[in-house]
């Protein structure tokens, strides 16, 4: 499965990040009924709870994402499958040194093993933010999916002779020597 951090989007649903105590201020200054719709969703900035908001149009315009004081790996891992599909921006409510982390655990929850059964629709896409260092999401990503794969992978189509094989293309990709 190939899953990457996609190019910055103008259509993309802003994720915003809501502590439990600052709720209360961040709904004094949004719209009437952004609020009333918060309000009446129960969402309480929880962290592992999420709230679509509708725009003025009816369609999806924003995601609070309910987090901890500091956000980590996990926070925005659940996302990619629970929210509609579509392209999603963090916003500047995410704190800076987590915007990596925060994308490699978004990549990660959108991990599906599917080599023998497809997933039943992609997941959500988040779009790659300017303080994201990229080249370590890409080989973290890269390096866990990888590992996924084989793990995951039944024992009878995992034999010793398909370990070496992935083994051997990993570093003809790298541009390593490979021995058994």
């Amino acid at each position: 499965m190939t899953v990457s951090l996609s190019a910055p989007s103008p259509d993309a649903v802003i994720l915003t990040a809501l502590r439990s105590g600052d709720l209360p201020d961040w709904l004094e200054h949004c719209k009437p009924a952004a609020r009333r719709w918060i309000e009446s969703s129960g969402f309480a900035a929880q962290p592992g709870s999420w709230c679509l908001l509708p725009g003025a149009d009816g369609a999806l315009a924003r995601v609070l994402v309910g987090t901890e004081d500091h956000p980590d790996l996990w926070t925005c891992a659940g996302l990619p499958t629970a929210l509609p599909e579509g392209d999603y921006a963090l916003d500047d409510s995410w704190p800076r040194e987590q915007i990596s982390a925060l994308s490699l655990g978004w990549l990660l929850g959108s991990y599906r093993f599917e080599r023998y059964r497809k997933a039943e629709r992609p997941p959500a896409r988040l779009c790659r933010h300017p303080d994201c260092d990229d080249a370590w999401v890409d080989a973290m990503t890269d390096g866990i999916f990888r590992t996924r794969d084989l793990v995951n992978t039944p024992a009878q189509d995992m034999m010793p002779q398909q370990l070496s094989a992935a083994l051997a293309a990993l570093a003809e990709e790298h541009g390593a020597e490979f021995t058994e």
